[in-house]
């Protein structure tokens, strides 16, 4: 992770997993939710003011909830793998809580939107069962504690659970696409291929996998990328992912699953096989991905972005955070009257900032500064991808570069551009002097600094082939 964040992260991840551990603390016991959903809903209350009921609700024996316990089991189990270097008596605790309460889950099964039927819906009823819940909690279960027995779980209930049911969707009521994702890991096979495993290992080097063509016998391992394509952008310009409602939430889980799927890809050394002659490479999949993103980030007809990184963002949420203390939602204004930002919207717009390094700091990533000196034209390339959102490739913009650079003999008439065009998107100053001058005195110097800066902002500057 760039930017130093890396330790924030542990202690938000630590922040969560604290709380379910308090949860979960006696046996046979897991505290689900706190507070009324309606109530909450009808109170239009920051949370700091909030004077509704505090009522606390549980799952246990008598009253399951495999989905809820089955998450929690997942999300303990995922986290002792975080702690596991850095806090290992923590993430012995986070692992053994973690099979304690997916024994509870799976002994007693249930939907705890059943149980507690009046306390959840209608706003948090689990449509999709619980029986996706199970399986993820197993799967993370088998990644944290390489025990085979969870591997044997997931495929002695496959059916049980209904394992294939729908995959082109990941959130909080439905984790098949993240089991197909986390366990294509281990069983590296291209799409639609079905398998059923008998015996052998993950590796993917057995040979005692059964491939079974056509047939409904295991997992569909997740390829959502190529269903898109076929069908096209639901929105102009790059958002490819539709979901019933809040459509951001399952834009941006579904490609991070992309990511998640291409990483393995990568180091796997494979493809997807889409039919035909036709395959999607790991490349292909971080583009999909990255245009989602892209376009929450601002790169729409609009402009505008929805994670508050320009001057043009959305002014009012659905949400009660924004609004001033203990004052309830103002009703709807009338047709042709200005809707104004919240009462407490601050911006979080970045200020200006200096860049990461100086300009004539080369040297302190020595490969760079090389390839830079000895071939110009591939550093450009990464940079002028990144800086064109992925429109452009690798490849042709540095062929081009060397083309101008050939012709002119001085390619910095090309990419002094690319380095104005960065400026504005991060907001760097213009210094020590025009961006032309910059890359006319020292190209490479130019280059070498505008590569580090991307890297910095956490950027994956190495070079894949596509």
């Amino acid at each position: 992770m760039g930017g130093g964040e890396l330790g924030n992260a542990v202690r938000a991840v630590k922040w969560g997993t604290d709380y379910l551990l308090k949860a979960s603390a006696h046996d046979g016991v897991v505290y689900v939710q706190v507070g009324d959903p309606l109530s909450d809903h009808n109170c239009w209350e920051r949370p700091e003011d909030m004077d509704t009921l505090r009522t606390a609700y549980r799952i246990d024996a008598n009253h399951p909830g495999s989905d809820v316990a089955g998450e929690t089991a997942a999300a303990l189990a995922a986290a002792s793998i975080v702690f596991r270097s850095r806090d290992p008596s923590y993430s012995r605790l986070l692992l053994n809580r973690a099979i304690k309460v997916f024994e509870f889950a799976d002994r007693h099964r249930g939907a705890y939107s059943s149980s507690l039927r009046y306390a959840v819906c209608p706003f948090y009823c689990d449509v999709n069962g619980y029986q996706d819940e199970l399986l993820w909690g197993a799967a993370w279960l088998h990644k944290a504690s390489r025990r085979r027995e969870y591997r044997e779980y997931i495929v002695r209930n496959e059916v049980v659970l209904r394992a294939g049911d729908t995959i082109n969707e990941f959130g909080w009521d439905n984790k098949h696409a993240g089991i197909n994702v986390l366990l294509s890991k281990y069983i590296p096979i291209p799409i639609p291929i079905l398998l059923k495993s008998e015996t052998g290992s993950f590796n993917g080097k057995s040979k005692r996998f059964k491939i079974l063509p056509n047939k409904r016998g295991w997992f569909y391992l997740f390829f959502v990328a190529w269903n898109f394509s076929y069908s096209g952008s639901v929105f102009p310009r790059g958002i490819d992912i539709q979901g019933w409602r809040s459509n951001m939430q399952h834009v941006t889980s579904l490609s991070f699953l992309l990511l998640a799927y291409s990483n393995y890809l990568s180091h796997a050394n494979h493809a997807v096989a889409c039919g035909g002659d036709s395959s999607a490479s790991p490349a292909l999949l971080k583009r999909l991905a990255r245009r989602q993103v892209d376009y929450i980030l601002g790169d729409n007809p609009l402009g505008m972005s929805y994670m508050w990184i320009n001057l043009r963002h959305p002014q009012r949420h659905h949400s009660s955070r924004p609004q001033q203390s203990s004052q309830v939602q103002p009703p709807p204004l009338p047709t042709g009257i200005p809707i104004q930002p919240g009462p407490q919207f601050q911006s979080s717009v970045p200020a200006a900032g200096p860049w990461s390094t100086g300009l004539c700091d080369c040297f302190s990533d020595v490969s760079n500064c090389c390839i830079t000196c000895w071939c110009p034209c591939i550093t450009f390339g990464q940079i002028a991808e990144i800086v064109d959102r992925g429109s452009t490739s690798c490849g042709a913009s540095g062929a081009l570069y060397a083309l101008i650079a050939y012709i002119t003999g001085c390619a910095c008439i090309y990419s002094c551009f690319y380095r104005s065009r960065m400026r504005r998107q991060y907001m760097l100053p213009e210094d020590p002097c025009p961006d032309c001058l910059v890359h006319f005195c020292c190209e490479a110097c130019a280059l070498c600094q505008e590569y580090r800066e991307l890297q910095h902002r956490g950027f994956d500057m190495s070079l894949e082939e596509e």
